[in-house]
C-alpha cells in the first residue's frame, strides 16, 4: 500500500469503535445509497465510502479526540487538500456527521506457490490471461451448464486494459467461451493446468445494485474431494450453505476466511454497505480521460480484523470465501456470506456479498459434498448413541446403588 497517515488504523482498533447497530447500519446505508454515485463523480480522489461508530477530531495534534458517534466515513488519498475545481465535502449528510480520513483501497491479487493434489478452498491460483497476477480459489459450484466449477475474482485473471474494457461493456460480462484462458494451480507451469475460464463478470453496481467482481472456471483436473482447506485442521465447508445479507442473524457478526497468503483469520462485519474505488496511478494503460483509471464496487461488506496484530486478509487473498458459523441449530455448520475482493490501508477488508455472486452464476448455493455430510451425520449419531449408553449405564448404577441401600 502507499503511505498514508495512521488515523484510520488507530481508529479501527480503538476501544470506542464497535460495530454499528442494525438500525444504524440500515439508516446510514440508505444515505450512502442515495449520495455515493454523486460523491464519487465529484471527488476524484475519494477512494472509500463507509461508516463507523467513531468520529475523529484534530488528528495529529495533542487535542486528538475520538467521539463515539455513528458517522459516514469518506476516505481520500490525501487529506487536507481540495483538488482544483472541487468543492469541500459536506459536514453531514441527512443529519449524520461526515468524517474525512486518509487512505486507499486496492485489490488483493498476488503470487503463491503451493501445489494441491486435489483442489482446496483458499489455495493459490494463477491464469494465462494475466500471468503477472495471482489470487485465491474461492469455492466450488455445480454450474447448470459447465458442471463442476471454481470461482475467484475477475481482477485476479484480468489485466488493467481488459478489466476496464469489460467495465465499459454493455453487460459487464464475457462468457460461454473456452478461449478466454486457462487457470493454473499454483503457478503457470506445464502440468499445473486445472481448468478453463468460462465466465468473467465485472460490474461496479450503483446505489441499488451490488458490485460484482467474479471469474468462473470449469475444473478439468484435480477435482476437489471435499470442502476442505489447505490447513487440514480446519472444519471443512462441505454443506455449501450461504447466508444472504438479509439472512444473517442480527446477533451474528463474527466471520472467518482462509486465503492463500494470510491463511485462516477471523474478523467482524464492521459495516454492510461500503463503496470502494481503486485509483491506479501506476497503471501502464493509455486511456482517454483519467476516469478510466478507476474501478469502483458498490454495496460491499467492510470487515475488521478480530485481533489487532493479525491482518484479516493480505495481498493475494482475493477470491477467498468469507464464512460464518451457524450456531442457530447447534451444529456449528459454516455458511458463506461473501468473497474477499480487496483491502484498505488500515488493514480492514472489503468483501462482496454472496447473493449477487450466486445470482450471476444462476445457482442458489455453493457445492455440497454429500458423502462428507452423511459421514458427519453418522458421526453425530454415533456420538449421541455413545452418550446415551454412558448415561444409561450411570443411571443403572445409580438405581442399583439405591436398591442396595434399601436392602441394608
Amino acid at each position: 500500500m502507499n503511505k498514508y497517515s495512521d488515523e484510520s488504523r488507530s481508529l479501527l482498533h480503538c476501544k470506542e469503535n464497535y460495530p454499528l447497530t442494525e438500525n444504524e447500519s440500515r439508516k446510514i446505508g440508505e444515505i450512502i445509497d442515495k449520495h455515493s454515485k454523486n460523491l464519487m463523480s465529484k471527488h476524484k480522489f475519494l477512494s472509500v465510502i463507509s461508516a463507523s461508530n467513531v468520529v475523529s477530531k484534530h488528528f495529529g495534534t495533542k487535542q486528538h479526540d475520538k467521539v463515539t458517534r455513528p458517522c459516514i466515513v469518506l476516505t481520500v488519498l490525501v487529506k487536507g487538500i481540495i483538488p482544483l475545481f472541487e468543492k469541500p465535502f459536506p459536514k453531514e449528510l441527512k443529519g449524520i456527521t461526515v468524517d474525512v480520513r486518509e487512505g486507499g483501497f486496492r485489490f488483493c491479487q498476488q503470487n503463491a506457490d503451493e501445489y494441491q493434489t486435489n483442489l482446496r478452498i483458499g489455495c493459490k491460483i494463477s491464469s494465462s490471461t494475466c500471468p503477472e497476477k495471482f489470487g485465491s480459489l474461492g469455492g466450488f459450484i455445480e454450474h447448470p451448464q459447465h458442471g463442476l466449477c471454481g470461482i475467484t475474482c475477475a481482477h485476479v485473471v484480468l489485466n488493467d486494459y481488459d478489466k476496464y474494457r469489460l467495465r465499459e461493456s454493455r453487460t459487464g460480462t464475457v462468457e460461454d467461451s473456452f478461449n478466454i484462458g486457462t487457470i493454473y494451480q499454483p503457478v503457470i507451469r506445464a502440468g499445473n493446468e486445472i481448468g478453463k475460464i468460462v465466465k468473467i463478470v465485472y460490474k461496479e453496481g450503483n446505489e441499488s445494485t451490488h458490485g460484482v467482481d467474479l471469474a468462473l472456471f470449469k475444473i478439468e483436473k484435480r477435482a476437489p474431494i471435499d470442502g476442505g482447506f489447505p490447513d487440514s485442521q480446519l472444519t471443512s465447508f462441505d454443506a455449501g450453505l450461504v447466508w444472504t445479507k438479509a439472512g444473517i442473524p442480527s446477533d451474528h457478526n463474527r466471520v472467518q476466511k482462509f486465503g492463500c497468503v494470510s491463511g485462516n483469520t477471523t474478523g467482524v462485519i464492521q459495516f454492510d454497505n461500503t463503496v470502494t474505488r481503486e485509483i491506479k496511478f501506476d497503471s501502464l494503460m493509455t486511456c482517454d480521460g483519467e476516469s478510466n483509471l478507476t474501478t469502483s464496487l458498490f454495496k460491499q461488506y467492510l470487515i475488521k480484523t478480530l485481533h489487532e496484530d493479525i491482518k484479516f486478509c493480505g495481498v493475494g487473498d482475493s477470491g477467498s470465501l468469507v464464512l460464518m458459523k451457524d450456531d442457530t441449530g447447534g451444529d456449528l455448520d459454516l455458511r458463506c456470506i461473501g468473497m474477499v475482493v480487496g483491502l484498505l490501508d488500515d488493514e480492514s477488508c472489503v468483501v462482496t456479498p454472496i447473493a449477487p455472486i450466486l445470482d450471476e452464476l444462476k445457482v442458489y448455493q455453493l457445492k455440497q459434498f454429500t458423502p462428507n455430510i452423511l459421514k458427519r451425520i453418522s458421526d453425530k449419531l454415533d456420538t449421541v448413541h455413545d452418550t446415551f449408553d454412558r448415561r444409561f449405564g450411570e443411571l443403572d448404577n445409580l438405581v442399583r446403588g439405591r436398591q442396595w441401600c434399601s436392602i441394608m
